[in-house]
């Protein structure tokens, strides 16, 4: 199991535009899946062909383009257009049902038609955050898992240590192509959005 570097940053410029991507299987072709592609409120479970995903620990709930605005700190932490992962169909102005902690609120899960060897999600923070990837094989073993700390305070104030930042592009990339699903969200019972 490799446990990467909390503070972890990766910049990938070529990638700007890009909420989370997944490999296709064997073939060099990339998915994009991005809720910017959909109105608020639509329920993307399904809307993109090879992965379906879910709300690990609410079985009850779908999962939606929502509006990124946090009521937190007054903006929109959306890192591509307007549009988050949310897991409930919300107005901006109830940040509950678009935050994933892993707990009450639970993980954004994507499960692939094909396994895969790279994965790529962007955290976004609104405060002082910890947030992860988890990447599982088909048996559901743990395969890779990599964190990010962020603070998305910024002008409200508080104290953040060298390094922090409102968003956090992460990724795992395998040498087989082993990735059956992934989970991510916040950890500690933290909140953070997902892009």
């Amino acid at each position: 199991m490799k446990n990467n570097n909390r503070c972890s940053r990766f910049q990938l410029s070529a990638l700007a535009m890009v909420s989370f991507i997944y490999s296709l299987g064997t073939s060099a072709a990339t998915a994009y899946i991005e809720p910017d592609y959909f109105s608020s409120g639509t329920d993307i479970r399904t809307a993109y062909p090879g992965v379906v995903l879910s709300v690990q620990g609410r079985l009850d709930s779908g999962v939606f383009a929502v509006d990124g605005y946090s009521g937190f700190n007054n903006r929109n932490l959306a890192t591509t257009g307007s549009m988050v992962f949310g897991n409930t169909p919300v107005p901006s102005s109830i940040p509950s049902g678009k935050v994933w902690d892993g707990g009450i609120f639970g993980l954004l899960r994507a499960d692939f038609n094909q396994t895969t060897n790279y994965v790529q999600i962007d955290l976004l923070f609104d405060d002082d955050d910890t947030g992860g990837l988890w990447a599982y094989d088909a048996s559901g073993n743990l395969l890779e898992s990599v964190f990010a700390l962020g603070d998305g305070r910024g002008a409200t104030g508080g104290y953040c240590p060298p390094f922090c930042d409102t968003t956090a592009r992460i990724s795992i990339s395998r040498l087989q192509n082993d990735i059956a699903y992934i989970t991510a969200g916040g950890i500690y019972g933290e909140a953070l959005f997902l892009d």
